[in-house]
């Protein structure tokens, strides 16, 4: 599955399955501090048809964000 996001959701993913499990998400690759989705969590995959999950903001944004 993290080849699969890497290709529309961001260029270095770690996103495993099954629901609940965490998934991060690099959007500079290699930069693991800033522009990622560390800490957040699949809820939701039917594979090849629907991922729902959390989102959250960028970490540097984190004092606008609840």
């Amino acid at each position: 599955m993290s080849d699969r996001a890497a290709q529309w959701f961001a260029p270095q993913t770690n996103i495993e399955v099954p629901v609940g499990v965490a998934y991060e998400g690099y959007f500079q690759p290699g930069n693991k501090t800033e522009m990622n989705t560390r800490g957040c969590k699949v809820i939701m995959a039917a594979p090849f048809k629907e991922l729902i999950f959390e989102w959250k903001g960028p970490d540097q944004f984190s004092t606008l964000m609840n």
